[in-house]
């Protein structure tokens, strides 16, 4: 009976542990998530749009490490801030959205840096895939009633050097360096 008591217990204290908290998945709500992106045009800094995108999420909140991020962004919308930088952003010089009418983002490692989460993964704009780092900050709420995460805004930022996937045209005009600025809200799927 003694023996069966202290497995009741600990099975009781396993299960409750966060140790044992599973990774969950989160759906995106589009209308109140965006994908931006600024670079230099001249002297000015320009910010541009991606307003078709799809993000899978994978979050665990105990263990970062188990989280996973995936990012898909249809090309063909893409919005460069003004009529001529739209047209030139689509254009074959840069994205090519003809032949590449998507750019992927996909995790390979998540962390935790002090109060950042690190995200490694490789991102693929015009078939060229290269490594990239996403740094998270994330806002989540808590249910009253399950004590887990119903929702979550993720804010991430992070850049890439467009002549790295030879998006290089117009480089008279537009600096290398596009700077993403990712939000997302999510809900957690039932």
């Amino acid at each position: 009976m003694k023996i069966y008591l202290q497995l009741l217990v600990f099975c009781g204290v396993c299960l409750a542990s966060p140790l044992w908290a599973m990774p969950e998945h989160y759906d995106l709500e589009p209308s109140a998530s965006k994908i931006e992106f600024s670079y230099r045009f001249g002297q000015e800094t320009i910010t541009g749009s991606f307003p078709d995108f799809t993000i899978d999420l994978t979050l665990d909140f105990t263990r970062v490490s188990n989280s996973k991020v995936s990012v898909v962004v249809q090309t063909q919308t893409a919005r460069g801030g003004f009529a001529f930088a739209t047209q030139a952003l689509r254009s074959a010089e840069v994205l090519d959205v003809e032949h590449f009418p998507e750019m992927f983002f996909r995790s390979t490692s998540v962390r935790r840096q002090d109060d950042v989460i690190v995200v490694d993964g490789m991102v693929t704009i015009r078939g060229v895939t290269k490594p990239m780092q996403l740094f998270v900050r994330m806002f989540a709420a808590k249910d009253a009633t399950t004590g887990g995460i119903e929702t979550a805004t993720l804010k991430m930022i992070g850049k890439v050097n467009r002549n790295d996937f030879g998006a290089s045209g117009y480089a008279d005009l537009v600096g290398p360096v596009l700077r993403f600025d990712i939000v997302a809200k999510v809900v957690r799927r039932p």
